[in-house]
């Protein structure tokens, strides 16, 4: 394979690793992606979608009959043309890449494809579509650079007669097959769906070149692992939260490293950033740039000066309640159940008499006090 042009370049100019993603659509398997190919170097930011649990990632199995020959089987074709032509039924105005690990499978999906468009010409305008994203059909290795709304991953390979994977899976087998399988799952915008005839369980021999990587990708779709957050909360933040709990927001504190407090009424959902604790390399990322990034992707974006913060906690609290949508009485309500108090708390624990002289000095006020 020639050199690439960032091969040659980077022996004669400094190199500058980029650690930020700036997609507004999140990160499929963001995670996963981050910590298995990129050594936990990239930020991502998680969208509203990962706090409600709506996945962007789908794992399609395919059953196949044990074959002789467990390369680009039939079902697997089959598959993946009903998924191509519903994405064309109803979602034209998303392009679609279907990437690879075989090229005899990537070559038999065209030639199924191209035979099968006899039938359903009523499609022909999403396939001559979306310009630079035009659909294509191509293996894992000459994916680089290229980028879809979704992306359909087709391993291509299943077990052989002896119900076994085979002991090469195409690209991905390859030396270069680590980064093949990153950029394919980076290439989708929106969402990804892996097509498989083959299981993690199926991967665990060591003598399959590659198949770490898949092994790992395909349990990490099929069980998706959560990260969770042990950093302390900010004893502010933590009021704040339990003040918004009590008015019927649900919060949650340290979603992400990045993510602080989380609320949400509904399906509306917000980021709650106390200025003390703005992210960002310089005040027009602090102030500008990361709020329109958090707000493309889904959330609403409250920042809360700690002075206000600090001085009426249960004001912010309101305040960020009703611009989640809780509609709260004008008349002031208890914010906490006032529990009983201890014997020791009370006038008594200190002998003084049951009268109080409160009211009277409450009362009793200079003229001009008005």
């Amino acid at each position: 394979m020639p050199e690439s042009i960032f091969t040659a370049a980077r022996s004669l100019m400094p190199v500058e690793v980029l650690r930020r993603s700036y997609r507004t659509s999140g990160q499929a398997l963001g995670d996963y992606v981050n910590s298995e190919f990129y050594g936990e170097r990239i930020i991502f930011e998680p969208s509203v979608d990962s706090y409600f649990g709506r996945s962007n990632v789908q794992l399609v199995k395919v059953n196949p009959p044990k074959a002789s020959e467990p390369e680009s089987m039939d079902s697997e074709v089959a598959q993946v043309l009903e998924l191509i032509y519903n994405h064309a039924t109803w979602n034209p105005q998303d392009s679609l890449l279907v990437a690879t690990a075989s090229a005899k499978h990537a070559e038999r999906l065209d030639q199924a494809l191209q035979a099968g468009m006899r039938e359903k010409a009523h499609l022909a305008e999403f396939f001559e579509g979306h310009g630079r994203e035009k659909f294509e059909i191509t293996t894992i290795q000459d994916l680089a650079h290229r980028i879809a709304d979704r992306v359909i991953f087709s391993i291509g390979f299943g077990k052989d007669s002896s119900g076994k994977a085979p002991k090469s899976l195409g690209f991905i087998s390859h030396r270069d097959g680590h980064r093949y399988l990153a950029n394919c799952l980076v290439s989708a915008r929106k969402h990804i769906t892996v097509v498989s005839a083959l299981e993690a369980t199926d991967l665990v021999d060591p003598s399959i070149i590659g198949c770490d990587g898949l092994r790992e990708m395909l349990s990490e779709i099929a069980k998706p692992s959560f990260k969770t957050q042990d950093a302390d909360v900010n004893p502010m933040i933590a009021d704040l939260a339990i003040r918004l709990t009590k008015l019927g927001v649900t919060t949650r504190t340290n979603f992400s490293s990045r993510f602080k407090l989380v609320a949400s009424v509904g399906e509306k959902a917000a980021v709650i950033e106390p200025d003390w604790g703005l992210l960002g390399y310089n005040l027009s990322e602090r102030h500008r740039l990361r709020p329109m990034m958090i707000r493309a992707l889904g959330w609403d974006y409250i920042r809360v000066p700690s002075f206000e913060l600090f001085a009426d906690p249960e004001a912010v609290a309101q305040r960020i309640a009703i611009a989640l949508g809780i509609e709260l009485s004008k008349k002031p309500q208890p914010l906490f159940e006032m529990e009983p108090r201890a014997f020791e708390d009370t006038h008594f624990a200190w002998g003084d008499p049951a009268d109080s002289n409160d009211q009277r000095l409450r009362e009793d006020k200079p003229p001009h006090w008005g």
